[in-house]
C-alpha cells in the first residue's frame, strides 16, 4: 500500500463525533485510486509520467467526462481526487461551472478545461495551464473581478477643513482645521464605497457584503471553523496522544462502575474481536433494513438529480451524481463506491 494510506498520516479512524463519515470515506477514495493505480502499473505498462506531483479535481461537465479523465491521471502519474481540497488539489479541471459554483471560487484557484489534460498527453509533456485558465477576472487577486475606473496618476492634493462647529470649544475647531494626508484619504473614499455598497441595492457586492455582516452567517461561519478546528486537533499526533490517554481514564471508570458485566472490557490477553463495516454497502443496508425482500437486488444509493436536468441531449445518460453506497448485487455488476450514476444506467 502506498504511503499516504498509512494510519500516520490519517490519524483517527475518521468515526468522530462530527464528519466522521466524510473523512473516512474520502480516505477510503484516495486508498481505492492508490490501488487502481498500483493495478494499472502491474496489468500495463505506465505509458507516462507527465503529470507526476499533479492532483486534480473535476466538476461540472468536461469533454472527456470525469471517469474518462480519472483513467486518464492513472496511466500518465497523476492523482485525482473526489473531493476538492484546495491543499491537496493542484487544479480544479472543468469545462463549465454553474454561476452559483463560480461565486463560490477562492482567490487564487485554478480553473482548467480538461483539454489542458488530453494536449498534454498528445505532445507528451507537461504544458503552461495559462491559455486553458477559466474564471481568471474573478479568482485573481481577492476572488472578485476588477471594476474598469480609470486609474488617477496624480497625487491628490491635501484636503484643508475650512468649516467651523458652532458651540464649540477650541480644542475641537482645532482638532476639525487638521489637514488631511492623502493616505487618509484613501482611507475615507474606501469606508465611503464600502458604506455605499450596503446602501446600494444595485451595487455589485450588494448582496455579498449584507450576507457576510448578517447574524446567521456570522453564527454559521463561526460553528463551521470550530468544528474544522477540532478535525485539525485531532489529525494532530500531540492531541490523538492526549486523547488516547483521557479515553483510558475513560475505561477505567466504566470498569469500576456498578453495571461492570455490561462494560467490562476484553483482556488484552484474550483474543481480539475485530468488526468490519463495509462502507460501500453501509447505507443501502440502513435502507434496506426494513424491507428485506430487496436485499438481492442491485441497489445504490446517490444523491437526487433535482427538478430540471442538467445535461443536454447528447448527454442524458450522463448524470454527475455520485453513487456513495451500493450493495454486493449491484457490484456485480461492476457498480462501486464513487462513480457516476449516468455511468451505469
Amino acid at each position: 500500500m502506498v504511503e499516504r494510506a498509512c494510519g500516520q498520516q490519517h490519524g483517527d479512524n475518521g468515526w468522530g463525533e462530527w464528519g466522521g463519515y466524510m473523512a473516512a470515506k474520502k480516505r477510503k477514495l484516495e486508498e481505492q485510486f492508490d490501488k487502481d493505480c498500483i493495478n494499472n502499473v502491474q496489468q500495463h505498462e505506465r505509458k507516462s509520467n507527465i503529470f507526476n506531483g499533479i492532483s486534480i479535481f473535476v466538476d461540472g461537465h468536461t469533454e472527456p467526462p470525469a471517469d474518462e479523465l480519472k483513467k486518464l491521471m492513472i496511466e500518465h502519474g497523476g492523482i485525482y481526487h473526489a473531493y476538492y481540497s484546495k491543499e491537496k488539489v493542484t487544479y480544479f479541471i472543468s469545462n463549465n461551472l454553474p454561476y452559483a459554483k463560480i461565486r463560490k471560487l477562492k482567490p487564487n484557484d485554478k480553473v482548467i478545461r480538461s483539454q489542458w489534460i488530453t494536449d498534454c498527453i498528445k505532445q507528451n509533456k507537461l504544458l503552461p495551464t495559462h491559455d486553458y485558465e477559466m474564471y481568471k477576472d474573478i479568482t485573481k487577486v481577492r476572488g472578485q473581478t476588477e471594476l474598469n475606473f480609470k486609474r488617477i496618476e496624480q497625487p491628490m492634493k491635501p484636503i484643508t477643513s475650512d468649516f467651523n462647529v458652532p458651540n464649540s470649544d477650541d480644542e475641537e475647531n482645532n482638532s476639525l482645521e487638521k489637514t488631511l494626508s492623502s493616505s487618509d484619504n484613501e482611507e475615507i473614499e474606501t469606508e465611503v464605497d464600502e458604506h455605499l455598497s450596503v446602501l446600494d441595492a444595485k451595487h455589485p457586492k450588494y448582496l455579498e457584503t449584507f450576507l457576510k455582516r448578517s447574524r446567521l452567517h456570522y453564527l454559521s461561519s463561526t460553528a463551521v471553523a470550530k468544528k474544522v478546528y477540532v478535525q485539525d486537533l485531532r489529525q494532530k499526533v500531540e492531541h490523538r496522544l492526549l486523547i488516547e490517554k483521557h479515553r483510558e481514564e475513560l475505561k477505567n471508570k466504566i470498569q469500576r462502575t456498578e453495571r461492570d458485566y455490561l462494560f467490562k472490557l476484553v483482556d488484552e490477553k484474550e483474543e481480539k474481536i475485530y468488526m468490519h463495516i463495509d462502507m460501500d454497502c453501509f447505507f443501502v443496508s440502513v435502507a434496506t433494513r426494513n424491507q428485506p425482500e430487496l436485499r438481492d437486488h442491485p441497489i445504490a444509493v446517490t444523491h437526487s438529480k433535482g427538478k430540471k436536468s442538467t445535461t443536454n441531449n447528447q448527454h442524458q445518460f450522463y448524470s454527475r451524481s455520485e453513487i456513495a453506497s451500493c450493495n454486493y448485487a449491484a457490484r456485480q455488476y461492476g457498480v462501486r463506491n464513487g462513480m457516476y450514476l449516468g455511468m451505469r444506467v
